[in-house]
C-alpha cells in the first residue's frame, strides 16, 4: 500500500511544550512504529501564547527582542516578530504586559498597564510595520489598552489638566484626549477567542478581574473606568463599543484598540489556520493529528484543535486528538465529532512530573497509534 499521508499539527502544551516540540515528538513515534507513512508537520496556534513563533517560522520572518516597561512598569526582554517583505509585525501582549511576569502577590489590576505592548508596537512601527497582528491571551492588566496608547502617542488628560499614565485606575479619572498624528496607515489586526463585552457583568473587570489581583472593591471601580472609557470613544470616535462581541478581552484592549485605532478583531485560531494555508495541507492529508494541553468542553470554544476538526470535516478528513487531560467521559457533546481522543499519559503521575514527561508521552502514544494505523497496511 501507498504510505499514508499523515498531517501532524498540535497545539502548544501551556507551561510543560512548544507546539514545535509536540509535533516533532508526534513525527518521531510515527516514525519508529510499523506504520508506512509520508508525516508532514504544521503546528498551530490560536492566537494564545506561542503564536508569535508559529507564525513567524511560517512566514519566514525575524524574532527581535526589546527592553520595555512590564506590566507594573519593571524592565522586561520581549520578543516580536517582523516580516520584513509584508511590512508585519507579531506580537504576543504576554510578553510585555502579561500576568505571568508578575509573582502572585505582586498582581494588581488597578495598577497593572498594558503600555509595555505598547511601547512594542512603537519599536516594531519605527522599523517599517504598516499591519500588527496582536495576540492578546494572557495580560495582567484591565486599562482598556490606555497603556498601549499612551506608548504610541495619545495623551490622556484629568479635568485638571494631569496627563493620566495607563492604568486601571486611570481610566475614571480621563477628561480629555489629545490623539496624536502619523498612525493613520497603521492597520491593527487583534487575535481574540472570548466574547466578553467590554463592562457589565459578563464584562472584563467582572469574570477576568479577581484573576488579575482585583478585589470586589477593585472590580466595581474597574467596571465603572471601563464604562466611562466607552463614553470617551463615544465622544470622540463615534464608535459605541459597549455590545462589541469580544470587547472585554484582555481587561478591555480589544474595545480600546477598535474604537481609537479602529482595530479589526478576528478569531485567533481561525486566522491563524488561514495564515498557515492549513486547507491546502488537509486536502493532501488522509488523517489529521492534533493535540493540546487539554481536550474538553473548552475546545469547542474557539481553541485551535476544534477549528483544525471543522476545516478537516469539509474535506472529509478524520481527526484524532492527543492531550495530558481528557474527559472520564466524552458527553454528547462537539468532542464526539474526533475520530478518537487519546489521553498521552500511561500510569499515575503527579501534574509536575506529567509536564516533564510531555515528550516523552506523546510519542509513546504516537508510536502505538502508528502501529495501529500499520494493520491497515497489512
Amino acid at each position: 500500500m501507498p504510505a499514508l499521508k499523515i498531517l501532524v499539527a498540535p497545539n502548544a502544551f501551556k507551561s510543560a511544550a512548544t507546539a514545535v516540540d509536540i509535533a516533532q515528538a508526534i513525527r518521531r513515534g510515527l516514525q519508529k512504529s510499523k506504520c508506512h507513512s509520508d508525516v508532514v508537520c504544521k503546528p498551530i496556534a490560536d492566537g494564545g501564547d506561542g503564536t508569535l513563533p508559529i507564525l513567524v517560522d511560517a512566514l519566514q520572518g525575524e524574532i527581535f527582542k526589546k527592553e520595555v516597561s512590564g506590566p507594573l512598569g519593571r524592565l522586561v526582554q520581549a520578543p516580536f516578530g517582523y516580516i520584513a517583505d509584508k511590512k508585519l509585525a507579531i506580537i504576543e501582549m504576554a510578553d510585555a504586559s502579561g500576568l505571568r511576569l508578575l509573582s502572585e502577590k505582586e498582581r494588581g489590576a488597578m495598577k497593572a498597564s498594558s503600555a509595555g505592548t505598547g511601547e512594542l508596537m512603537k519599536k516594531a512601527i519605527d522599523l517599517g510595520a504598516t499591519h500588527i497582528i496582536l495576540c492578546i491571551g494572557g495580560s495582567a492588566t484591565t486599562d482598556g489598552g490606555m497603556g498601549i496608547l499612551t506608548a504610541l502617542g495619545y495623551k490622556f488628560l484629568s479635568s485638571s489638566g494631569e496627563e493620566l499614565a495607563g492604568s486601571g485606575e486611570a481610566l475614571e479619572k480621563i477628561a480629555q484626549v489629545e490623539e496624536p498624528k502619523g498612525l493613520e496607515g497603521l492597520h491593527i489586526t487583534v487575535l481574540c477567542d472570548v466574547s466578553n463585552s467590554l463592562y457589565g457583568p459578563s464584562g472584563a473587570a467582572t469574570v477576568y478581574g479577581p484573576q488579575k489581583g482585583a478585589t470586589q472593591e477593585q472590580v466595581a471601580q474597574l467596571d465603572k473606568g471601563l464604562q466611562h472609557w466607552a463614553s470617551l470613544i463615544k465622544r470622540y470616535r463615534g464608535i459605541d463599543v459597549t455590545s462589541l462581541k469580544g470587547g472585554g478581552a484582555a481587561g478591555g484592549v480589544s474595545a480600546g484598540l477598535v474604537g481609537w485605532m479602529h482595530a479589526e478583531l478576528k478569531p485567533g485560531a481561525e486566522f491563524v489556520l488561514e495564515l498557515l494555508e492549513m486547507d491546502k495541507a488537509i486536502k493532501q492529508a488522509d488523517l489529521v493529528i492534533t493535540a493540546e494541553g487539554s481536550l474538553d468542553e473548552q475546545t469547542a470554544e474557539g481553541k485551535g484543535p476544534f477549528a483544525l476538526l471543522e476545516m478537516a470535516e469539509k474535506h472529509g478528513k478524520p481527526v484524532a486528538g492527543l492531550a495530558g487531560r481528557i474527559p472520564r467521559e466524552i458527553p454528547d457533546s462537539e468532542l464526539r465529532r474526533f475520530l478518537a481522543l487519546l489521553p498521552i499519559g500511561n500510569q499515575p503521575e503527579s501534574l509536575e512530573t506529567a509536564m516533564t514527561n510531555t515528550l516523552t508521552n506523546i510519542e509513546r502514544t504516537a508510536f502505538n497509534i502508528g502501529n495501529i494505523l500499520a494493520l491497515r497496511q497489512l
